[in-house]
């Protein structure tokens, strides 16, 4: 695990931007890193607002993309799958969010990757080796990676609007383009409680986590979700719930264990009247209910921030300004953030696929918005000699009465609390739109601000 991944995919070595502050450390990327979300790598290149070439991105403030040279693949509906070299190519572009082993980021690109890594390692493809030593094992007949399997049309679910179904994801098929069922999963996730594919010793060694996110109940392991609460025992002892998720279009899932009790939990969720938070709140409800009689049944058994940044950065030409100030939490807030007019901080929820379907000329503010500035371990100077550091925005539109009413859904502490998915979520012609680059003078005050999505640099006035 501890291998760098240009062992197995040397051309790797070429994917990057020379000279950039954020250029992308192949020599530090290892395949435990790509499996544990540790590895810094973009969230996801598939999901670039460029590859939908729209002029809704131009009423929202960002930069048209000259024809041919922004991204053209994705695998979905009307796009050609990427294939290895496409994301080869699309990774000499993409800027990373941290260096490797910083913090966790959910990040599709870094299984896409592994998936490249796993084919070369074994001479053979992925998809072959979890059909031959997973699916095979335990009899989970019902899953493929090669379209539906022939018993479908009785089990299978498509929802009406659909658009995403028995789409070919290409590269992206080790991120999330597994077809299954409940009871296969059940069967994968039996098999792991009882050692069918690993000795005990490396089952309990994977049943880790191998980092923490900024929510209180929420680690994350290899690739485990890991879900921490003291809520769900007479006694309020922590129990830990090991799960994983995923969303591909109007379909959620979501895969469960808790080790401590010998349990596993599938839940299947699809339709537009549903989300991913659909899937989150039932298994909560139904480890509440299941925990705590298990658990009695087994008693029964058993007897500061430099103020050097605040200020006001604007850029007449663009007619552009973004202000930051310190809040009371001493953590570095946008306060302001319009680009070409646009009041981007006011619709930051817009910037995601979302946007597509909104009818012409409707582009509705956010009524709440609680935008900050998180600073990254990128650091480095330009040819010029210019201090630089990348910093990233998260922003939260959801007010705390909001929050407050998710968490009362969720069995874990500040489940609301999601921000490590968010760090990279929205991007355009390979850039994120969260990501700020501060420059600094020879006294240590930041100069200027770049938002190369939005292609603004914005000087410090005030």
């Amino acid at each position: 695990m501890d291998d760098l991944v240009l062992k197995y995919i040397p051309e790797l070595k070429t994917a990057v931007a020379t000279g950039s502050v954020e250029a992308i450390p192949w020599d530090d990327i290892t395949v435990d890193s790509l499996m544990t979300h540790l590895s810094g790598l973009a969230t996801d290149t598939a999901m670039d607002l460029g590859v939908f070439p729209l002029s809704i991105w131009q009423d929202m403030g960002l930069p048209e993309i000259p024809e041919g040279t922004g991204p053209n693949c994705s695998g979905l509906p009307g796009t050609v799958p990427c294939t290895k070299q496409d994301l080869v190519d699309e990774l000499k572009r993409r800027e990373p969010i941290y260096l490797p082993y910083t913090t966790p980021s959910y990040s599709n690109v870094g299984f896409a990757v592994l998936g490249m890594v796993i084919d070369a390692a074994i001479n053979e493809t992925y998809i072959n080796a979890i059909q031959n030593n997973i699916f095979d094992v335990v009899g989970m007949n019902s899953s493929s990676f090669n379209g539906f399997v022939a018993s479908f049309p009785e089990d299978g679910f498509v929802p009406v609007g659909e658009t995403t179904w028995n789409a070919t994801l290409g590269v992206f098929e080790s991120a999330g383009g597994m077809f299954s069922t409940t009871a296969d999963l059940i069967a994968f996730a039996d098999g792991i409680l009882m050692n069918r594919f690993l000795s005990a010793r490396r089952t309990r060694e994977w049943m880790k986590p191998r980092s923490h996110t900024s929510s209180w109940g929420y680690s994350v392991g290899a690739p485990w979700e890991i879900l921490r609460t003291d809520q769900i025992t007479a006694d309020g002892r922590i129990v830990d719930l090991y799960t994983k998720s995923g969303d591909l279009g109007l379909y959620h899932a979501l895969l469960g264990l808790v080790p401590d009790y010998d349990i596993s939990i599938v839940v299947f969720a699809a339709g537009a009247e549903v989300s991913s938070d659909t899937t989150a709140e039932i298994f909560s409800a139904m480890t509440e209910s299941l925990i705590p009689a298990i658990d009695e049944a087994g008693k029964t058994e058993a007897v500061t921030l430099p103020a050097a940044l605040v200020g006001t950065y604007t850029d007449k030409t663009t007619n552009s300004s973004l202000i930051l100030s310190i809040n009371s939490d001493n953590t570095l807030t946008i306060k302001k953030f319009t680009v070409r007019s646009f009041d981007v901080l006011h619709h930051s929820s817009l910037y995601s696929l979302d946007a597509l379907s909104l009818g012409e000329g409707s582009l509705p503010e956010d009524t709440y918005v609680d935008a900050r500035l998180y600073p990254t371990n990128l650091v480095g100077k330009t040819q010029d000699g210019v201090k630089q550091t990348s910093w990233r925005a998260v922003y939260d539109t959801s007010t705390a009465k909001e929050k407050s009413e998710e968490d009362a859904k969720l069995v874990f502490k500040d489940g609301s609390c999601q921000s490590w998915t968010q760090l990279d979520r929205a991007a355009y012609n390979y850039l994120s739109i969260g990501d700020f680059l501060f420059s600094y003078g020879s006294n240590g005050e930041v100069t200027d601000i770049r938002n190369a999505a939005f292609n603004v640099t914005l000087t410090k006035t005030c």
